[in-house]
C-alpha cells in the first residue's frame, strides 16, 4: 500500500531508539553500534535518524557482507574498542539475508562469527537473535530463540536433538554434518565465487554488496563470465578453490545420503535437501570441469582434452536439471512461487546445456582471447588494507589481523625490539582476501615492539608494520 516502506522504516527505527533508551535507563555509560544504516528499512536520506542517535554511536554500511551468509562481522575491532575494553557496547545490526533458495544454517555461521568476534576483543557476549526460514530453516529460528537468552549455549547439541526427533539419533548426526559441511562450502564459494563470476567488479571479488541469488549462477551468461576467464593464472585459481569447494559439497551429499538412509522417517523436507546436495554437488562438479577446460585452453593443451572436460560440464548439466524437477517445494520468497523458482531454474539449465552442446576447443579459445582483449585488465594491486593487533597493549596474548585487497601466496609476520632485533618470527600465514588473523601467545618482557607483515605472491611482495606494546 502507498507509504508502506516509509512506515516500516519508522517502525523500524522507532523499535531502535526504545533498544537504546532500554538499555542506557539500566547503564548510562553504554555506546552502541549501528549495522546496516543507509539500507534497506534503515535509510536516512536527510540524516533526521542520524542526529537523534546518542553522542558516539557508531554507524556501519553493514554487518557481515551483503549477499553472502558469513561468520565474519567486517566491524573493524577499533571501532568497537574505541571506548575501552570495559565499555558496553551494543550491536544492532540490520541484516537481510539474500541468498535463495539454499539449504544451510545460517544460524551456525552467525553464532560462531560473533562468538570469535567478541572473544577477539576480550568481551563478554550478551546475547543476539535471528530470524529462520521454513522447512529446515526452521532450525535457525529455534536456535536463535535460545541463543538470545543463553549465547554460550551449546547449540550443536540443540539442533542435533531436533533433528533427532524428527529422524532418529543416527540419522540426525549425519544429516546435520552434511549441513554444516554444505554450510561452509556454500560460504566459502560466495567469498570469492572461486573466480568463474565477475558480476561485482572482477573475478575473485565474491558477492559483496550484491543480493545473491541462485539464478545468478546459472544460465548462458554465467557459463559465458566462467569461460571468459582472461588470463591463466586465474583460470589456475578457479581450478583451485573448485576443487577446495567440492571436497566440501561432496562430504555434505555423502552424510546427507547416508542420514536418509538410516532415518526413522522421511519428510519432504529431507527429500528436498537430498536432492539439493545432489544439486551442488552437480554444480561445482560442472564448473570445475569448465574450469578445467578453460586453463587448459591458456595452457594451449591437446584440443581432446580440452574437450573432453567440456563433455563432463554438460553431462552434470543434465544432473542438475533432474536433481531440480525433484524438489517437493520451493520457498516462496520475495514473491516467488513454488512453480517460478521451479521453471526458471530449469529454463537457465536448459540455457546451459544448449551452450555447453555448442561450445568446443575452438570457440573457447576465440571466447577467452576476445573477452581479454575487451578487458585489457591487468591483475588487481595487491595491497595491505589494514593492520592491527587487539588488545594493544596486551599482556603477551594478542590477535594480528591484516586484511588483504586480494588473495596472495603467502605471508610471513616478523616481530622486532625497536633497536631492530629480531626476537619472533611467523611463516605460511593465511594471505586470503578479505581478513586474516594469527592468534599468538608472547613471551616477551614489557615494552615496544615493531612489527612488519609481508605478503607475497609471485614475484610480487608487499608489507606494512605496526606497533606492539606488552604491558604487565
Amino acid at each position: 500500500p502507498p507509504g508502506w516502506e516509509g512506515r516500516e522504516r519508522e517502525l523500524v527505527w522507532g523499535l531502535i531508539f526504545e533498544l537504546m533508551e532500554s538499555a542506557r535507563s539500566a547503564r548510562p555509560d553504554i555506546k552502541f553500534c549501528i549495522s546496516g544504516y543507509g539500507s534497506g528499512w534503515l535509510k536516512d536520506p536527510d540524516g533526521a535518524y542520524l542526529k537523534k542517535l546518542p553522542s558516539g554511536t557508531i554507524v556501519l554500511k553493514k554487518w557481515g557482507v551483503d549477499g553472502e551468509p558469513t561468520d565474519d562481522p567486517a566491524i573493524p575491532p577499533r571501532l568497537a574498542m574505541r571506548f575501552g575494553p570495559d565499555k558496553p557496547l551494543v550491536i544492532i545490526s540490520h541484516e537481510v539475508e539474500e541468498v535463495m533458495p539454499l539449504w544451510m544454517l545460517e544460524a551456525d555461521l552467525f553464532a560462531m562469527g560473533l562468538r570469535r568476534y567478541a572473544e577477539g576483543l576480550k568481551g563478554k557476549l550478551g546475547g543476539f537473535s535471528l530470524q529462520g526460514g521454513v522447512g529446515l530453516g526452521r532450525l535457525d529460528r529455534i536456535v536463535s530463540a535460545a541463543l538470545n537468552w543463553s549465547p554460550w549455549l551449546d547449540y550443536r547439541s540443540l539442533i542435533l536433538n531436533r533433528l533427532s526427533l524428527r529422524y532418529g539419533p543416527e540419522a540426525a548426526a549425519h544429516i546435520l554434518d552434511g549441513l554444516r559441511a554444505m554450510e561452509f562450502g556454500l560460504s566459502s564459494f560466495f567469498s570469492d565465487f572461486c573466480y568463474i563470476r565477475s558480476i561485482t567488479g572482477g573475478y575473485g571479488r565474491g558477492s559483496e554488496g550484491f543480493a545473491t541469488r541462485l539464478w545468478d549462477l546459472l544460465g548462458e551468461e554465467a557459463l559465458r563470465d566462467l569461460v571468459s576467464i582472461p588470463r591463466l593464472d586465474l583460470a589456475s585459481r578457479a581450478v583451485r578453490r573448485l576443487s577446495e569447494v567440492l571436497v566440501m559439497i561432496e562430504r555434505a551429499e555423502d552424510e546427507i545420503s547416508l542420514g536418509r538412509r538410516l532415518a526413522e522417517r522421511g519428510d519432504a523436507d529431507l527429500e528436498d535437501l537430498f536432492h539439493m546436495a545432489r544439486f551442488w554437488r552437480g554444480f561445482f562438479g560442472s564448473r570445475l570441469r569448465l574450469a578445467e577446460a578453460v586453463k587448459l585452453s591458456w595452457e594451449s593443451a591437446p584440443p581432446e582434452l580440452i574437450d573432453g572436460r567440456i563433455k563432463l560440464a554438460f553431462r552434470a548439466c543434465g544432473a542438475m536439471a533432474a536433481e531440480i524437477a525433484l524438489i517437493t517445494s520451493f520457498v516462496p520468497v520475495f514473491g516467488y512461487s513454488d512453480e517460478t523458482c521451479r521453471e526458471s531454474l530449469l529454463e537457465l539449465l536448459a540455457e546451459e546445456k544448449e551452450f555447453l552442446g555448442e561450445l568446443d576447443h575452438k570457440r573457447l579459445k576465440e571466447m577467452g582471447l576476445t573477452e581479454l582483449v575487451a578487458r585489457g585488465e591487468e591483475p588487481e594491486e595487491l595491497e595491505i588494507t589494514e593492520l592491527l593487533n587487539v588488545p594493544n597493549p596486551c599482556d603477551g596474548r594478542t590477535t594480528f589481523i591484516w586484511r588483504l585487497s586480494r588473495e596472495a601466496e603467502e605471508a610471513e609476520l616478523a616481530i622486532y625490539t625497536t633497536s631492530g632485533r629480531l626476537v619472533r618470527r611467523f611463516r605460511g600465514l593465511e594471505a586470503s582476501r578479505g581478513g586474516n588473523e594469527l592468534d599468538v601467545r608472547l613471551d616477551l618482557p614489557n615494552g615496544v615492539y615493531i612489527y612488519r607483515l609481508k605478503v607475497r605472491d609471485g614475484d610480487k611482495a608487499v608489507s606494512r608494520t605496526g606497533l606492539l606494546a606488552v604491558l604487565r
